[in-house]
Order: structure tokens, then C-alpha cells, then sequence
């Protein structure tokens, strides 16, 4: 993304001030051709070193060698290009000013200064020092990324007995490793922190580190299942997310062409994307059982077929139960239920449905009763769905039903039951996403 980015700056010649802080830093061994092209960069003083002996030599002449000095600054172009190269930064239209020493603070200021001044885009190229100025930190950055509690005279780190997460998986990677000659380890920029080190040493032409590139890891182990290989992408879940359109266009949709002898024109013709597909299955699947008990007196007959139908394709709806947004399961789910109880109260008040009136009830019974079928579900679909849907059916005909046939009585003691078996739903679904977020720290 961010090449994308220096590519459109550079067309757009827009008034644009990049700092590069190369640092020479990262967790695990920087690896990849940009990483060298910096580093060539960092280690080839010849430009600078000519430029300030030839200052220093013009100022010395009589009279107009302060002159010819600052005419060196005008005509540095052509100077530094008899002696190096053009940088990939300048080939992309960036004007480059570097490297420079993100530790002088005279020099920086002085750059900065005349920076805000310089028409189109600009990249500084700053070098540092991670953990500069504190001697611990100077010794050992890597220990000093990602710390946890230390001693601040003497850097030691406090140490918890105890394997972590990192270490366990390591081990058995290891352990898998001798039994599977085809098992190959992926890691994006953290060897150390996904544990495999040792992994990396026992086995290095089975450990692929392919630098802070998850999207690319992705497609990569990809690739290499489809050579017959079993790859493990070692990666943290928060930094998964910049893989994600890996996963759902370049890899998913092709699984799903080639399982199914469509072309790529084809799925795209009759879908949007995967998402597309998604919606499509919920509509068709759904409606298929819901569509022969389109009535108030039979409807929950079809959330009994519906139920068996997800416990016999249980991954497949667990993971849509999991998804939520404009693609939910739980939204076309709850759409449906809402639908169906407009069409109750049509029916028994033989008149128009008021929003006014039911609106909060509607959307509370919906809520409520997808809140159970997703409790069902992650409780392992364990209740039988006849027995399970005929406890929803008891509070449906007492709440809704009964509160149309006799709205004096309102049917408390339905509400009541509704109000609690809904909490209760609730509450399971909030501890559970309590936990997972737990684990994800942890991890």
C-alpha cells in the first residue's frame, strides 16, 4: 500500500513531504531487495563526501569562492548523478534529500525548514537508532520492541515462568516437522514472535520469512498447497487483516470455481463477489424451508427444518453466525422473523400494520428469537430443534398472539419469560465475546 501510495504522490506532483525513518531495525533479520537497496543507500557516503570537500575547497579560493560554494547547492543534480545513481524514490518522482542523521537535531530542523518550501513530493531519507540514548535498549532492541515490565538503571527485563503461546507452537511445529517432511513454516517479519527460531535453524529451506507482507504470506502458502506442500503461515490475528482480500478473492473464489467447473467470468457474471454468493445462499437455503410454512400457524415448523438443515452443514453456519455486517446470517435471519410477525398481526387485526404500535415489540420478538437460535448454535446444536423451537413457540403464541387476541391481559407472564430467556442470550454472547478477546490478547 505504501508504494501504491509514493506511486500516486509521484504522478500527482502534489505538494507532499515523505520521512523514510530507517531505523535498521526489525524484529526478525530484514530480508527482501528493498531492504538492501536502503542499505546501499546508507553505505554509499560518496556523494556526500565529494560535496563537502569540493565546499570546503571553493571556499578556501579569494574572493569568489564563497560564491562558487553556493552555487555547488544549485548544480548538485548534475554533481550527484555523475557519481551515483538515481534512487527508486526520484524514479517515482520524489524529489530525495538523504540520508540524513535523525539524531542531529540542527541538521533535521534545517532540512524541515527548507522542505516546506520545495514544490511537489519529497521524501527524507532519515537514519536512526532504535533505542538511542538509552544504553539497554542500544544493546538489545529486539528485547526492547515489545517490552513488559523492566528495571530502568539496569534494562532487565522481569521474566515469567512459564511457556507462552509462541513457545508451545514452536515446539510442536518442530514436532510435526519430522513426521511431515512436506510441512514448510511462513512467518511475515515475526520469527521470534510466532516461535519459530529454532524452527528457522533446524530446518532453513523449510522456513520461508517473507518480510511485513501478510497479503503476499497468504498467497504464497497458497501456491505452495497447490505444489503438494503444507505450509503454516505463522501470523498474529491482528495483522491478518491486510490479508484478508487474499483470502476471499485470490484464493477462496478460485477454490470455489475450480470445485464447481465455473471460469472466474462466470462466478463474477451471476455474483458481485464472495459476499454476493453468501447472500444468495441465505435467501435460496433459507427460504427453501421457510417457504412451505409462510403462515402464522406453521411457520416455526420451518425453523425446526431449518435447524436440522444447520446442524447437518454445522462449520457452514457457525461461521455465518460468526459474520456480521450487511452479509449476516443473524441479519437476514432477524429480517425474516420481523417479517413473519408483521404478517401475524395483519392477519388477527385483519388491518394494516402500525409501526408506531408494534414497532418496538416486532424488533424486540426478531431480536430475541435469533439471539436464541445463535445461543443453540454455539452451544454445540445439542437440543433437539423440535423440543428447542416448541419452547419459542409457547413464548411466540403467549407474547405476540395473545397480546393481539386480549390486549387487556398483555400476557405478562409470557414477556416476562421472553425478557429473561433474552438476557440470558445475550449475556452468553457477550461473555463469549469477552473471552475471545481475552484469548486475542493473550495470544
Amino acid at each position: 500500500m505504501s508504494f501504491e501510495a509514493l506511486n500516486d504522490a509521484g504522478r500527482s506532483l502534489t505538494n507532499l513531504i515523505v520521512i523514510l525513518n530507517d531505523n535498521e531495525f526489525s524484529i526478525s533479520k530484514n530480508v527482501g531487495g528493498l531492504s538492501r537497496y536502503l542499505s546501499q543507500i546508507r553505505t554509499e557516503p560518496a556523494y556526500f563526501k565529494v560535496k563537502e570537500v569540493l565546499k570546503r575547497a571553493f571556499v578556501r579560493i579569494p574572493g569568489i569562492g564563497t560564491d562558487i560554494a553556493g552555487g555547488l547547492d544549485r548544480i548538485k543534480g548534475s554533481v550527484k548523478y555523475l557519481i551515483m545513481q538515481r534512487t527508486l524514490f526520484e524514479d517515482l518522482g520524489f524529489k530525495y534529500f538523504g540520508p540524513i542523521d535523525g539524531h542531529d537535531l540542527r541538521e533535521l530542523i534545517r532540512i524541515f525548514s527548507k522542505a516546506k518550501f520545495i514544490k511537489g513530493p519529497l521524501l527524507i531519507h532519515v537514519h536512526t537508532q532504535k533505542g538511542k540514548g538509552y544504553k539497554p535498549a542500544e544493546d538489545n532492541p529486539k528485547a526492547f520492541h515489545c517490552v513488559s515490565s523492566f528495571e530502568i538503571k539496569t534494562g532487565k527485563i522481569h521474566s515469567y515462568m512459564g511457556e507462552n503461546y509462541s513457545d508451545v507452537f514452536g515446539k510442536e511445529m518442530l514436532r510435526l516437522a519430522e513426521e511431515k517432511d512436506e510441512l514448510i513454516a511462513i512467518t511475515a517479519a515475526m520469527r521470534d514472535g510466532t516461535g519459530l527460531v529454532e524452527f528457522s535453524k533446524k530446518y532453513p529451506k523449510r522456513f520461508f520469512d517473507v518480510g511485513i507482507a501478510e497479503d503476499h504470506a497468504v498467497t504464497f502458502a497458497a501456491g505452495m498447497t497447490k505444489g503438494g506442500l503444507i505450509p503454516v503461515f505463522a501470523v498474529y490475528s491482528s495483522f491478518l487483516q491486510r490479508a484478508y482480500d487474499q483470502i476471499i478473492h485470490h484464493i477462496s473464489v478460485k477454490d470455489i470455481v475450480k470445485d464447481c467447473g465455473l471460469t472466474r467470468q462466470a462466478f463474477y457474471y451471476h455474483f458481485k463477489d464472495k459476499y454476493d454468493l453468501m447472500n444468495w445462499i441465505y435467501y435460496t437455503e433459507t427460504a427453501r424451508f421457510m417457504s412451505s410454512y409462510n403462515n402464522v400457524e406453521h411457520w416455526l415448523d420451518g425453523m425446526v427444518d431449518l435447524c436440522n438443515y444447520m446442524r447437518q452443514n454445522r462449520t457452514f453456519y457457525i461461521n455465518a453466525l460468526n459474520t456480521t455486517g450487511q452479509n449476516s446470517f443473524q441479519e437476514y435471519l432477524h429480517n425474516y422473523i420481523q417479517n413473519i410477525s408483521i404478517s401475524a398481526i395483519e392477519n388477527i387485526q385483519n388491518t394494516e400494520y402500525d409501526e408506531n404500535k408494534w414497532g418496538f415489540t416486532i424488533k424486540f420478538i426478531s431480536t430475541a428469537f435469533v439471539g436464541m437460535i445463535v445461543r443453540w448454535a454455539y452451544n454445540g446444536m445439542k437440543e433437539d430443534p423440535a423440543e428447542y423451537v416448541a419452547k419459542m413457540r409457547s413464548i411466540f403464541d403467549g407474547s405476540v398472539l395473545g397480546e393481539l387476541e386480549n390486549p387487556k391481559m398483555r400476557c405478562l407472564q409470557g414477556i416476562r419469560v421472553f425478557i429473561f430467556e433474552t438476557i440470558k442470550a445475550l449475556f452468553t454472547l457477550a461473555v463469549k465475546n469477552i473471552w475471545e478477546i481475552r484469548l486475542e490478547n493473550l495470544q
